[in-house]
């Protein structure tokens, strides 16, 4: 694998440029879903109209980060390239031979470069997953290896800065593997506050965190630590009053989902776009007022599959594996960064901590006090069951 040239942000906009000035008006995700919407109905009052295709397969490909949803509109007439490298982006990277994964993880980093610069980040997480993939059916120690290694890094480097909030991080921000980090310690509320009244919701109380929302939120804090790998968190919190639910936000390699615990109904929302009246994560719980609940989660993520297992005072309650693109984020939360959320209700959240376990992890933001992240001495037992590498999803 002979090593890659990165694209530069300065690469710009090459797909905004050849698809027209309606995808250029597309500042976030949001308006990127409204687009497709409107283009699949022109295109369906214009059967065949090559550009309106090639617009949703762009579209679909690079904003959405949907490949399958790409793949939809390849037909005739598409350049070569889309109509070789969009259908094999919309299999499992775990199915990709090697030379596949070599050429699907160039082609992705080509796309990053074009890409509108709120959707490189997806761009590069897949090009991630298939240079990781290449290293695993590539054991040989010879130079095909060593460059894919040093591409692998650069794309971490890559990813971390588009999470930092600074040009740069130093080594120091990284969290070392199996090691717990106390994530509450980290939170600005003013930066890292989201919602219709972030500023008065999240009250920080000492060592723990007061989330108020007595007006059907939610709101949420992320925290500025990014996760692109497995992990553990634990969460303990007191509900102290109303009938709503608290959401833990969980990263999950190239997808997200929340957890939410309460409100009569609990599991992963979303899952394969589905909420918690459909999907199969969902089980019956209502949180009980001022009582301590104590909330284990683990995350494992392995090419593109990904298990998530929750334990809710010692009690398992959330078992799912499958594509990490079947996890959507419920709410709007920055990209691969652990969050809390409440809706309807009073918590203090007594502790939130993280424990990387594969991949990297690192805090997003220049460190006033670097020791915060200091190994400390080894806590008790998880509150999680020992992880498990993913098996195959069910067929």
């Amino acid at each position: 694998m002979a090593p890659t040239r990165f694209p530069s942000a300065a690469a710009g906009l090459l797909v905004l440029a050849l698809t027209g000035a309606a995808m250029a008006q597309v500042a976030d995700r949001s308006q990127a879903e409204k687009l497709a919407a409107d283009l699949a109905v022109q295109l369906a009052a214009k059967r065949g109209d090559l550009a309106l295709g090639r617009q949703l397969v762009l579209l679909h490909l690079v904003a959405l980060d949907d490949p399958a949803g790409a793949a939809k509109y390849v037909g005739e007439g598409l350049e070569p390239e889309l109509a070789k490298y969009v259908p094999a982006a919309a299999k499992p990277v775990a199915e990709a031979p090697e030379l596949a994964c070599e050429e699907m993880s160039r082609w992705y980093l080509r796309l990053a470069g074009e890409a509108y610069p709120w959707a490189r980040w997806g761009m590069y997480k897949r090009a991630r997953a298939y240079a990781a993939r290449y290293l695993e059916l590539h054991p040989a120690l010879d130079k095909p290896r060593e460059d894919a290694l040093r591409d692998l890094k650069r794309i971490d480097d890559t990813l971390l800065k588009l999470c930092a909030d600074d040009a740069t991080v130093p080594d120091c921000n990284r969290l070392a593997l199996n090691q717990w980090c106390d994530l509450l310690r980290l939170v600005d509320v003013a930066k890292d506050a989201a919602g219709a009244n972030a500023g008065h919701t999240w009250i920080p109380r000492g060592a723990s965190l007061l989330g108020l929302d007595p007006s059907h939120g939610p709101e949420r804090v992320t925290t500025p630590v990014s996760v692109l790998g497995g992990y553990e968190l634990e969460v303990r919190f007191l509900w102290r009053n109303g009938d709503g639910h608290i959401g833990v936000f969980l990263p999950a390699g190239l997808g997200a989902t929340t957890l939410k615990i309460g409100a009569k109904r609990s599991g992963l929302d979303k899952v394969n776009n589905e909420g918690l009246d459909t999907n199969r994560t969902a089980f019956p719980f209502q949180l009980v007022p001022n009582r301590t609940y104590s909330l284990g989660v683990q995350t494992v993520v392995k090419d593109d599959q990904a298990m998530i297992t929750a334990v809710l005072d010692a009690r398992p309650v959330v078992r799912w594996q499958g594509p990490q693109f079947a996890l959507t984020p419920g709410w709007n939360m920055k990209k691969d960064q652990p969050g809390l959320a409440v809706c309807a209700g009073t918590v203090n959240f007594l502790s939130f901590r993280v424990r990387p376990l594969s991949g990297h992890a690192f805090v997003a933001r220049p460190l006033a006090d670097p020791s915060v992240l200091a190994p400390k001495p080894a806590p008790g037992p998880s509150a999680v069951p020992p992880r498990k590498p993913p098996a195959a999803p069910p067929a």
